[in-house]
């Protein structure tokens, strides 16, 4: 029960807008900065240039100031810039730039024009980072001068020293012809520069007579001392305060913060605002109201939820809500909505908005509320809670008007207050996924001032959905909201501002979270982060406003329930949205032109190889087996094709020029299996050696530093040796049990088990792509592997739990996956952002795509498809997989390839261009394909048969003492089969079609055959296939052969029946067999060698090792071992 409470609703304002409060002459550290000082080459000096064919650079004598000006121009795509001398370079890194500029002509809007400020090395001969202004599209050929500001910070990088003012045109991923003008640069110190961390109270509702705090946290953030700051709190009437409003900051030095603190207390009824004025200018205010409440006034329930409403001296508008099956609330509301709007002489006015009445219409309350301004001006609000009897949800709609024209800084929809009591994690969808304990807009994830994400751009976010969960004793409530964010607010205008804070630290309630969302929108009105608009909306007579949302909070007892979960809601509310149209019609088609890339963009004619990327390759030219086994297995699918004989002839080409490297699938298609799969193994036992004791593989930054070789980075930043999360162990366990699945082996399939056991202490998806982001930072990738490597273990034990997992984790993938898109970027809709964060805390990637990532995911909610129906995972697959599709290149330059990532802030693409090897693997699955080896498992425990092919096996059985199954494949194309669990088939007992398949020791010479090998127990079938067949296997043994062995602790290899499974052929060598105690194999390749099963053991017992070999041809055998210290 709530009894005599002060409602504290803490909301307006600019929490980390800055207030120079000295009047300081800052330096300009850019020398000849209006560009009149000219060399004999009639250049400015300290300036220099390059330029491509086609572009220039050089002077100009339209100037803003002065007689000279900087000009740009390009008449093609060709690149053009000016940089800073190199004994000229600008001696800081970090402050702020300011020039001025005149956007001639743009092909592409503006796109192509951008001004950088790039950070140097020491030497001046690297660059460590850079920052972005692009001329505005609006001001392109306006014939105005414009200013520009560039403020920057590169101190996260050790090595930055100095800066380049750089102005480039067509350096971006968008190139056109383009012309500006730049005057008049400066480049200084940030001065003083004071920045509000925290303002506001406690609490979002106290009682009556309760003395409660109101903090206030000042930081400079600029790099020179303040001093004498004069700060005030001012009060609305009805507040008290406990000692002096006025308080002096005699100094504060930069990069120093300071904590004030004021008790206040409600003497009786009354709504306002606290503003807190520094140095005689306002800089904040939070909404406050006092009332005494007892009784709720008002409830509208049913079986989902329950609403309170409470009514005050000011009206109706503080209501909780709750589970209708729980006693307590889970969240709060302190009033309807908060006004704020300027007066006809430019003054601001702050109005706490309660209803005066209410109409019911069966279980719908109407509030309404008729307000009058300082300006006579009569304003109207309606306020709508409807809850139908089986819905799960409240829907509110928010409604006003004016009956003349006003200028609207802020109008608030619903906002709610959750108690952190017990929370369990909490979304907000594209931007945050936080655990118990953790804060909203840290510095885990991404550097300052980038961390906060308070009020992000609406197309940061992925989902419009916030929530939190919370424990209780039946298992756990999860509270939140959700909105459409094509809706419109206004006739034109969609898109609402959103506000999250979990703590709601920027207004000092550390006990609380907040969410909402307000009007006008960003960045038209309002600037990221703040919560009331710069450029007022102007909100005509005959129009008016609408915000509407969904209220939820709902009850569930399952150990994995998670604020995820509400993403059900979502989509139960709105839909699931369909996938768009194929770009270019059908399925055959996207393939084609994917495969575009193998036969023409990425292919090297005089080195008869493939580039993996563009623009950018660190791998090198080489032969990339993925592309050719795509471009073999399209040759065989795409029968209606005219170009399927010259996918053939590259993919023949390319297998001809590969040295070594098919990769694990390629010999399931084109053959070889025999000889090459076994090695695998290799990298299996790697794995198996690297995991630590408790199933883990954790976070090594020398071992990163040590190995990197593009980065040029140190790794400790992104994490301390021996951190742990999922996405460090999920990728390593799903490929242990992907090959004891495929092979049957149990010490891989233990070490994969136990990996999963240490995994169930995640609850959110990090540390997939610790290459470049920080280990902490939540990560799409992470739920893609973990999603893998639960449903192998499902796929393997049958057991219900690790399918539970891994439904469980693929809910985690959600929130980076954009389920609406804006009407200009129909490739938004199911893109992906990677992470919840920032490339070395920097490079920020909310709001931005990297398709590949969704790729990846898309390909593991494929495989998940096929076992859950829990959510529509396939038609998610494919929405992420058409993303892709609509955001390749359809230019010759890079057509059939796709950016790296997609910015939907404004709509740039890097010049990274990637291959479509991932698409094109899921379009094989789209089509109805298995995009790798399928494997198939018959019986169990130690009496089971495992069958592996290039394409699904159908209709095995065990029968009568026979294998039997059918093969279904395309024409001309050979089935190259594995099978693990038999022992050796009796001659003359493999029958395809009722005829007998004959033993051959060399699959690769005959058009079919079959080869057993006894030191891994694995049987290889080649067959010949028109289009479908049926095989037979008959008095079929069972036979368990180890493809792991346990770590040995001798030498003493006899090669007696037995020895022979230490040694397995890693290379370019055949089957092994035993005779008269010799180990037998033959030469296949150009690099041979063996490798020996896990050892540990103590070499100082050992003084010397023999070995006894003979060999036909040749005369040198090598030996290589390693120890604990080189491993």
């Amino acid at each position: 029960m709530l009894d005599m409470l002060i409602s504290l609703c803490i909301v307006v304002g600019l929490i980390g807008n800055t207030i120079a409060n000295q009047d300081t002459e800052l330096k300009n550290l850019c020398t000849n900065g209006g560009f009149e000082q000219l060399s004999v080459q009639n250049f400015p000096i300290d300036w220099g240039g390059f330029s491509a064919k086609d572009a220039f650079f050089g002077i100009s004598r339209d100037a803003r100031s002065g007689k000279y000006a900087l000009r740009l121009k390009s008449s093609s795509e060709a690149v053009v810039g000016i940089n800073r001398n190199n004994n000229a370079l600008i001696p800081i890194t970090r402050g702020i730039a300011k020039f001025w500029y005149k956007a001639i002509s743009s092909s592409v809007e503006g796109k192509n024009l951008q001004v950088y400020i790039i950070a140097m090395n020491e030497a001046g001969s690297n660059e460590v980072g850079r920052q972005t202004f692009t001329i505005p599209s609006e001001h392109v050929g306006d014939n105005q001068w414009h200013l520009g500001e560039i403020e920057f910070d590169f101190r996260q990088r050790d090595d930055a020293k100095h800066v380049h003012f750089a102005p480039r045109i067509n350096e971006t991923s968008e190139k056109g012809s383009g012309e500006m003008l730049i005057d008049d640069v400066s480049v200084t110190m940030l001065g003083v520069r004071l920045a509000i961390k925290k303002f506001g109270s406690a609490k979002p509702i106290i009682k009556i007579d309760e003395v409660t705090d109101v903090n206030l946290e000042i930081e400079n953030i600029g790099d020179l001392e303040a001093k004498n700051v004069d700060v005030k709190l001012d009060l609305p009437n009805g507040l008290i305060i406990k000692g002096s409003q006025n308080v002096i900051i005699e100094k504060l030095s930069p990069d120093q913060s300071t904590k004030l603190n004021w008790k206040i207390s409600a003497k009786e009824s009354t709504s306002g605002v606290i503003k807190c004025i520094i140095d005689q200018s306002l800089s904040q205010a939070f909404f406050i109201t006092s009332a005494d409440l007892k009784e709720p006034a008002l409830k509208l329930e049913n079986e989902h939820i329950k609403i309170n409403f409470y009514k005050t001296d000011q009206g109706y508008g503080i209501f909780t809500m709750a589970h209708p099956r729980i006693d307590s609330y889970f969240a709060q509301s302190s009033m309807f909505s908060r006004l704020i709007y300027r007066t006809n002489k430019g003054k601001v006015e702050y109005v706490p908005i309660f209803a005066d009445d209410y109409e019911k219409e069966g279980n719908k309350y109407i509030f309404k509320k008729r307000f009058v301004d300082v300006d006579k001006v009569i304003w109207n609000f309606r306020f709508v809670f409807d809850l139908p009897k089986d819905q799960k949800w409240v829907d509110v709609t928010y409604s006003m008007n004016a009956e003349k024209d006003r200028e609207v800084l802020a109008f608030y929809g619903t906002t709610l207050y959750t108690n952190r009591q017990n929370r369990y994690d909490a979304i907000f969808s594209g931007l945050e996924f936080l655990e118990n304990g953790e804060t909203s807009s840290s510095t885990l994830d991404i550097a300052p001032p980038n961390h906060i994400r308070r009020v992000p751009h609406p197309n940061k976010i992925t989902i419009p959905l916030m929530a939190v969960s919370k424990n209780v004793s039946t298992g756990r409530v999860i509270t939140g909201m959700m909105w459409d964010a094509k809706r419109a607010w206004s006739q034109k205008f969609d898109r609402p501002s959103a506000l999250f804070a979990s703590p709601n630290w920027f207004e000092s309630m550390d006990d609380y979270d907040v969410m909402g969302v307000f009007i006008p929108s960003i960045p038209d009105w309002v600037e990221e982060n703040n919560t009331q608009a710069k450029t007022p909306y102007k909100l005509n007579a005959k129009n008016s406003i609408e915000i509407n949302t969904q209220l939820f909070c709902f009850q569930k007892d399952e150990n994995r329930t998670s604020a995820v979960y509400a993403v059900n809601y979502w989509i139960e509310r709105y839909g699931l949205p369909d996938p768009l149209p194929l770009p270019r019609g059908t399925l055959d088609k996207e393939l084609e032109f994917s495969l575009i890339a193998y036969m023409n963009t990425l292919w090297l004619p005089d080195k008869q190889a493939w580039h993996n990327t563009l623009d950018w390759d660190p791998w090198g030219a080489s032969i990339n087996p993925e592309f050719a086994r795509q471009l073999w297995f399209s040759s065989k699918i795409l029968s209606e094709s005219t170009k399927k004989y010259e996918y053939l002839q590259r993919a023949e080409l390319a297998i001809k020029n590969m040295k070594r490297g098919f990769g694990k699938d390629f010999p399931f298609y084109i053959g070889g299996l025999d000889r090459l799969y076994p090695g695998f193994k290799n990298n299996i036992m790697g794995l198996i050696n690297s995991q630590n004791e408790d199933g883990s593989w954790r976070f090594d930054p020398d071992l990163w530093n040590k190995n990197d070789q593009i980065q040029h980075q140190d790794y400790h930043k992104l994490g301390k040796k021996d951190d742990v999360e999922i996405g460090l162990c999920a990728n390593n366990a799903y490929t242990l049990l992907k090959y004891a699945r495929m092979t049957g082996d149990k010490v891989s399939l233990s070490a994969g088990l136990k990996a999963l056991e240490f995994m169930e202490r995640f609850k959110i998806p990090r540390a997939a792509q610790v290459w470049e982001v920080p280990v902490h930072t939540p990560d799409i990738l992470a739920s893609a592997h973990a999603v893998q490597a639960y449903l192998s273990a499902y796929k393997i034990t049958g057991k219900d739990p690790y399918l539970y997992e891994a439904v469980y984790w693929a809910y985690t993938g959600l929130p980076f996956v954009y389920l609406w898109n804006n009407s200009d970027m129909p490739y938004m809709l199911y893109a992906s952002i990677p992470v919840f964060g920032a490339t070395w805390f920097t490079g920020s990637w909310f709001g931005v795509a990297v398709q590949w990532n969704g790729l990846d995911y898309a390909y593991a909610l494929y495989d998940l498809a096929e076992y859950d129906n829990s959510m529509p995972w396939r038609k998610i697959a494919d929405g992420l997989t058409i993303s892709a599709l609509y955001q390749q290149e359809t230019d010759k330059k890079y057509e059939g390839l796709y950016p790296d990532s997609y910015n939907f802030m404004d709509k740039s693409k890097s010049a990274w261009k990637l291959s479509p090897s991932l698409i094109i693997r899921n379009l094989f699955v789209m089509m109805g394909y298995s995009a790798e080896p399928s494997t198939i498992v018959i019986g169990k425990d130690d009496q089971k048969i495992i069958i592996n092919s290039a394409l699904p096996v159908k209709n095995a059985e065990l029968s009568d003492g026979s294998l039997i199954f059918s093969l279904s494949y395309p024409p001309e194309m050979d089935a190259y089969i594995m099978i693990a669990g038999l022992d050796k088939p009796n001659p003359e007992s493999v029958i395809k079609d009722q005829v007998i398949i004959k033993e051959i020791r060399e699959l690769d010479s005959v058009q079919e055959g079959w080869k057993y090998d006894v030191s891994s127990g694995l049987l290889f079938m080649k067959l010949k296939l028109s289009k479908t067949a049926k095989v037979e296997i008959k008095n079929v043994r069972f036979s368990y052969v180890p493809q792991i062995r346990a770590v040995i602790d001798r030498v003493n290899w006899l090669f007696k029946q037995g020895d022979i499974y230490d040694w397995y052929p890693a290379n370019d060598l055949d089957i092994f067999s035993l005779k008269d105690g010799n180990l037998i194999t033959r030469s296949i390749g150009s690099d041979p060698y063996m490798i020996c099963s896990p050892m540990r053991f103590q070499a100082s017992d050992y003084s010397e090792i023999v070995i006894r070999m003979g060999i036909n041809k040749g005369e040198v055998a090598q030996f290589f071992w390693s120890t604990e210290n080189e491993p």
